[in-house]
């Protein structure tokens, strides 16, 4: 005789799942916070640094649906890190500095730094690989 169980386990999926993003986006935040901090430490195509004090720097910080990430560096000010939950299933990496988004983007007088793009892009295939091995239990 054979015994058969039927079991519904969507909630139990539902539940991994959703710990395992939460814990992807953490990762990927943390990660391309890094990735842009430590472009911001570098010259641009101007020769010149893209931070004059690095306040803008310090504040790089991100948010996930789930946490707020503060900022890059302890001795900067942490009014100056975004603050909030972010959308579902999506990670918001920025800074609240005033003028951040005139550095990254430009002026009708300035060319835009392109801080974020420029720290993100090339490191798009590190968080894609992270966020695989998360869901499959690597990391």
């Amino acid at each position: 005789m054979v015994d058969v169980k039927i079991e519904n386990n969507t909630a139990k999926v539902l539940g991994e799942f959703g710990s395992a993003m939460g814990r992807a986006l953490y990762a990927i935040g943390v990660s391309a916070q890094g990735d842009v901090v430590k472009y911001m430490s570098k010259p641009d195509f101007t020769g010149r640094d893209i931070v004059d004090t690095g306040r803008q720097r310090g504040s790089i910080s991100f948010v996930t649906p789930e946490e707020e990430s503060g900022v890059y560096d302890n001795n900067a000010d942490s009014s100056d890190a975004l603050s909030g939950k972010g959308l579902e299933n999506t990670v918001i990496i920025g800074t609240n500095v005033e003028y951040g988004d005139k550095v990254n983007n430009g002026t009708r007088g300035k060319q835009g730094r392109k801080f974020m793009e420029n720290g993100i892009k090339p490191n798009w295939d590190k968080y894609q690989k992270m966020a695989k091995d998360i869901f499959r239990g690597k990391l």
